[in-house]
Order: structure tokens, then sequence, then C-alpha cells
């Protein structure tokens, strides 16, 4: 009998054993009950024994698996800084940490400490030794360079710039796209304008600008010239825009296409309140526009640019502006011109406006430019041109004004002077 209940102590002392073991074998393979040796937790960067710079300093770290993540404490100089909780969407969070300057110079120690829902830990490695400087890496390079002159010998340039931490400004300058470039002046972190006070208005300069700090240089800026144009590399940009308005809702650009390489060109628009906004594409070797039907308003001034662009490189022209008309004139239509030996080339035209004061004839001799020729009251509606010489081609167009504002050109009349 005693035997008997032995064995059967025996039997449930085994089965309860076997139990226990099933158990902590489920408890360490258990995707919901990590231990510390199944998780990898380790930090990237920074590492001990490197800089750090002044401002925010993301602290790089890998955890695997993260699944059952609470949060992650920081420590700095062995004192508690923040914790840091999973994103919205469990992932472990990003560890970002503003580094002020009264720790400039000095050296820092840091760890990470990992927390599961169900209260388990795990400490990073501690990384020492971590000074702190102003900046780690060079600059940006200044952007949004502009030149304003003053007078006929000095040009004002100035820029921007968003980089944490500059020692100083170079002006670089040359005399003539092909010309080479010098360092003009160094300025000091705070500056963000500079006078040129040799910059004859005579000559074209062009300028660019860099930063630098304990690191190095920043790249240059793009380069602008002293009439306004600017270039990123060795593209010529167009010069001498214009803008003229035409109307409530049209303005008439003209520039000077200075390359043979670019691939297209793209005019650029803006108000003084607004930035530049492309409206609109041409294709090479194309040195005008007429902007319309592209959002302009009555009465106001727009500002325009026209930017080349090659398979490589851009550049830009000059800026000009035009203000819109408040109202419109009636163009004059079915403009002809015909020709009699007696009387010389008569021109007529349908009116169809009472607002304007006088009419503007442009004439264009053979294959020239359109220039003026005459002005006539605003009530006739007819003119003769005596003054051609036989045996010729001339162009005629005309447009009406009341004093204040132009209407657009008539069609255009062609007419041979000969039998």
């Amino acid at each position: 009998m005693l035997n008997s209940k032995r064995y059967i102590i025996y039997i449930l002392s085994a089965f309860i054993l076997t139990l226990l073991l099933n158990g902590c074998t489920n408890l360490s393979t258990d995707p919901s009950n990590p231990d510390q040796n199944n998780i990898k937790f380790e930090i990237i960067s920074p590492l001990s024994n490197s800089n750090v710079g002044l401002g925010w300093l993301e602290i790089k770290y890998n955890l695997d698996p993260s699944f059952s993540l609470k949060f992650i404490e920081l420590y700095i100089n062995n004192r508690f800084e923040k914790n840091f909780s999973p994103k919205p969407n469990g992932l472990p969070p990003d560890i970002k940490v503003f580094i002020d300057s009264v720790l400039l110079n000095s050296k820092i120690s840091y760890y990470l400490v990992y927390y599961d829902t169900r209260g388990f830990s795990i400490k990073s490695q501690e990384q020492k030794e971590l000074l702190v400087v102003n900046t780690t890496t060079v600059p940006y390079a200044p952007f949004k360079l502009e030149v304003t002159r003053l007078s006929p010998t000095i040009i004002n340039l100035s820029w921007k710039d968003t980089s944490a931490y500059v020692d100083s400004y170079e002006i670089w300058k040359k005399e003539g796209f092909n010309g080479t470039y010098n360092l003009l002046k160094t300025v000091d972190r705070n500056t963000f304008n500079s006078n040129d006070d040799d910059a004859s208005q005579v000559k074209d300069f062009y300028y660019k600008v860099r930063s630098l700090n304990s690191i190095g240089y920043s790249n240059f800026s793009t380069e602008i010239s002293s009439n306004g144009t600017g270039s990123s590399g060795s593209l010529i940009p167009p010069t001498g825009l214009t803008a003229t308005a035409l109307g409530t809702q049209v303005v008439y650009l003209k520039w000077s296409d200075n390359s043979a390489d670019e691939n297209l060109f793209k005019i650029e628009r803006r108000t003084v309140w607004t930035e530049y906004k492309v409206v609109g594409v041409t294709g090479p070797n194309i040195s005008e526009f007429t902007d319309s039907a592209n959002g302009l308003q009555r009465g106001e001034t727009y500002i325009y640019r026209v930017k080349a662009f090659s398979g490589s490189d851009s550049a830009w022209s000059n800026e000009s502006s035009a203000q819109t008309f408040w109202y419109d004139l009636i163009i004059p239509k079915n403009l002809t011109a015909s020709f009699n030996s007696a009387e010389g080339v008569i021109l007529n035209w349908i009116d169809e406006d009472f607002a304007n004061t006088h009419f503007e004839i442009e004439r264009k001799f053979e294959n020239g430019e359109f220039l003026f020729y005459a002005m006539i009251p605003g009530d006739v509606n007819t003119y003769k041109d005596s003054l051609v010489q036989q045996q010729h081609f001339y162009s005629y167009r005309v447009r009406a004004t009341d004093g204040q504002y132009y209407s657009r050109y008539s069609n255009v009349a062609v007419v041979f002077t000969g039998n």
C-alpha cells in the first residue's frame, strides 16, 4: 500500500514537473512575452567620442522586435531627460533632443531605456565622451540673391540663409559673363546685405555668395548680374526683358535670346504679394510672349521674368513689370490698304469705339520693323500715305488711344506700290 502511494506521488510529481517545463518553454517563445535575449536594442548614432552640434539632435537606434513597446526613456549625463511613446501606427518613436548652448564645448553621455507593455525593460549601451560643438555640418548655400542699384557706381546685394550656424559670408564678383570670379569681400555672420561701391553701370558684373563655418564652405548661391539676370551655370541668360500692358487682361513680353543651346523658355509671373509661378512656355530661339487668359486682373501690377533651360542648366532674365488697364479700347477692325500712283497708299478701317481720341498708324518698309508713322483724330477712319516709293512692299497697322490707354493693334495690311 505504501509503495502504491509512493508510486502515485512519483507520477504526480513527474506530471507537475512536465507542466512547469512546458510552461517555461511557452513563456520564452510566446511573442507577447519576450525575454531580454530575444530583443535587439542598440544605438546607431551618435556614438561615443563623436561630436554633436547645437540644436536638435536625432538619436538613431535599432529595436527588434518592437510590437510590445510601451515607451523609451532618454537619459543624458545619467539624468532622466524625456520619454517617447510609439508613433500612432505602433512603430518605434523618433528620438530628438535639443542640445542647448549651455553645453557648448562640454562632453556629454547618454543612454536609452526600453519598456514593454508588461513592464519589462532593457537599457542600451551608454554612449560617452560626446563633444558638443557649434555644428557638425557645412552651412546651406545662401539663396534669393538679389541686386539693387543705388547709384551709377554702387550696387547693393542681399541674400537669405537658413543655416543653423555660419561664421561669415564671402561675396565673389566677376566682370562679364565669361570673366573670372574673384573674392570681393568677406562679411560677418549677421550680415545679409552688402554694397559694391565699384560697380559702374556701363559694365556688366556678376555676383555669387557662399557661407563658411568651422566645418567648411557651403555651395555657392546661384549667380546674379548687375542688371538682375542670373544663371546657375554656363547658360547665358536672356536680357532686355520688357513687359507692356495691351489691355485689362493682356501683357506683351519681349526679350533678347543670347544663348544658342537652350531647349525652352519658361515665363514666370508674380505680384508684389506672391511668389513666381509659370504662366507660359515657349520653344528655343523665341523672344516674345503674350500673357493672356492666365488670371490677369484689371488695374493690377504684374512682375515678369523669363527663364531659359538647357539640358543641364538654367538662366533667367531681368525683371520687368506692367500694370494692366482699367478698361479696354475696341480694336480697329478690317484694316485695308490700296495703292494708286496719283494718291499713294490709302488706308481704311472700321471704328466701333466712341471713347478713343486718336488713332496711331505704324508702317513697315519691306522686311524691316514697324515704326510710328502718323497720329490722326479719333473720328477719322481713313488715311492717305503719299510718301511711298514705287515697286516696294509696305505694311501698316493701326491702334486707338484715348491719351491714357491703347487698344491692341488691328490686323496688318500689306500693299505693293506698283502695277
